[in-house]
């Protein structure tokens, strides 16, 4: 049996999401990550990252 740590990924992406504020970027990736909506959220200042391994 495999732990995440006995193996190294195949390929590796990075993802860059860029657009207008207030357009859902955050709660798309939220949603996708986390498999959970959220109605509110506050404005990304600068810069926010989420992990997810596939």
């Amino acid at each position: 049996l495999q732990t995440k740590r006995d193996y190294l990924p195949d390929r590796i992406f990075k993802v860059v999401f860029v657009g207008d504020s207030a357009v859902g970027k955050t709660c798309f990736l939220h949603r996708y990550c986390h498999n959970q909506f959220k109605f509110l959220f506050n404005a990304t200042i600068g810069i926010d990252f989420i992990v997810k391994t596939i």
